[in-house]
């Protein structure tokens, strides 16, 4: 036989071979990752196989069984102590919901889009029990039902997630006593690493547009809905992370019986940044927002508008040491959970070591108010200010601490600028005129260097 023809032959066995090798790879996996769901909270049953040779296709039914095993295996490394109590009772709402998983993966070792569909299929009997009259929870049933609600998942070669991305939404429920309208578009968030266990994962999370809108036949109106969601998140450990959100408009509007509240934010930007060094972490933090718009009607037909342009916030908070924020991490919060002897310890480690308070940067470019018949502008105001408790400072097992010796070993250090013109407004609602002789001026701007040591405040170097 044909040297060319034989190795023809043995590359087609060999490629013939890849699928069934791969096959029973996948069936290993999908077994033991059944097995672990089952016992992490879940309850699997498949429910359709149309596998082939070349495609594994099936589908489960998943039951949430156990909300706090899964809070424990998934969740735990998600959210922070203070959170915990919260995040576990609004998993356990959803006790008893079914979800549908479709899985579609050709047999062969290479990347598979569309690989997982995820839907939740149906809500927890006891909500939907309690709210059988109410049309809204049955059109929501069956949206449910025709998986209306769904995460599709990108998959590596190893069956590791790569991306994840919402099912687009564009729903609107009526009923007798009123609508719910649901908007989400183009949700997707793109994985680099996801390990939760070690609070190691690194994602980002693109959503060009989502929208809830509430409105009851009794004129009551809520509506919140924000545009070009972008986020970037990195966690290497418990201490170290880097994440930051951009939002190009976020609009929320709440009405009732004419009178109305609406809030408009528009390039939106957070920043939170942790970091480990010595044994001891700083936390870093930013906001700014170009745009913040207030237009709320008050008593009598009146109405306040209140503009800010370009308002920023940035500071550092340090002292705290990686001993006491792992304590805290291990801890559980409730309403008493300040009383208790543990958390009372802790807290009172954090003041042993001192904490300081940085805000680098508190200002505005220009506010403009308007309640009346005449608006009242304002131009750049600008404040820095840093605060700093010092060690040993506060004794929590004394019975009683009197505030006026703490204000002693709290230090205060501010800055406050503003344009001359509206200092010259200020001072009008000065009658004594004090303010005259306390104040500094550099340039076009009014100075206040404030300093409050040991008890003592000064404005400028003086006693106001």
């Amino acid at each position: 036989m044909n040297k060319k023809i034989k190795t023809l032959i043995v590359l087609f066995v060999l490629v013939a071979l890849i699928p069934i090798g791969y096959k029973q790879y996948l069936d290993k996996t999908l077994i033991a990752k059944i097995n672990d769901l089952n016992n992490q909270g879940f309850m699997v049953t498949k429910i359709k196989d149309d596998s082939s040779l070349l495609t594994t296709a099936q589908s489960y039914k998943v039951v949430i069984s156990n909300p706090d095993s899964i809070y424990d295996h998934y969740l735990k490394n998600i959210f922070d102590a203070s959170q915990k109590e919260l995040a576990k009772k609004a998993l356990s709402t959803l006790n008893d919901s079914e979800f549908t998983i479709d899985l579609n993966i050709l047999n062969f070792p290479v990347s598979h889009k569309d690989a997982l569909s995820i839907y939740l299929t149906s809500l927890p009997p006891k909500a939907v029990s309690s709210s059988k009259s109410n049309t809204i929870v049955k059109e929501i049933e069956l949206f449910l039902k025709n998986k209306g609600l769904g995460e599709i998942v990108d998959t590596n070669a190893f069956g590791k997630a790569t991306s994840m991305r919402m099912k687009n939404i564009d729903k609107k429920f009526d009923a007798k006593k009123g609508s719910l309208e649901i908007v989400l578009k183009d949700y997707i968030v793109n994985l680099s690493r996801f390990d939760l266990k070690n609070y190691n994962y690194a994602f980002k999370t693109l959503n060009k547009r989502f929208k809830i809108q509430i409105e009851a036949k009794d004129k009551t109106n809520i509506d919140l809905q924000y545009n070009n969601l972008k986020c970037n998140t990195d966690r290497k450990n418990l201490y170290n992370y880097d994440t930051y959100c951009n939002v190009d408009d976020l609009n929320f509007l709440l009405s009732q019986y004419g009178k109305d509240i609406n809030l408009k934010l528009n390039d939106i930007f957070v920043s939170s940044k942790s970091a480990l060094m010595a044994e001891n972490i700083s936390y870093k933090f930013r906001y700014k927002i170009k745009e913040i718009a207030l237009h709320q009607t008050l008593r009598y037909g009146r109405k306040l508008d209140l503009k800010i342009d370009n308002f920023l916030y940035s500071g550092t908070l340090s002292g705290l040491s990686k001993d006491t924020m792992e304590q805290i991490s291990k801890l559980s919060y409730d309403k008493n959970s300040l009383l208790k002897k543990e958390y009372l310890d802790i807290i009172q480690k954090v003041l042993n070591k001192g904490l300081t308070l940085k805000i680098d940067n508190l200002s505005i470019d220009s506010l403009v108010v308007n309640a009346g018949k005449k608006p009242i502008a304002f131009g750049q105001i600008k404040t820095s200010l840093t605060i700093n408790l010092e060690k040993n400072s506060i004794d929590l097992s004394r019975k009683r601490v009197n505030p006026l010796t703490l204000i002693r070993y709290i230090d205060i250090e501010a800055k406050i600028s503003l344009d001359k013109k509206d200092y010259e407004f200020l001072k009008s609602f000065d009658r004594r005129g004090k303010i005259d002789n306390i104040v500094k001026f550099q340039g076009n701007k009014a100075i206040f260097d404030i300093e409050f040591n040991k008890g003592k405040l000064t404005i400028n170097g003086q006693k106001p």
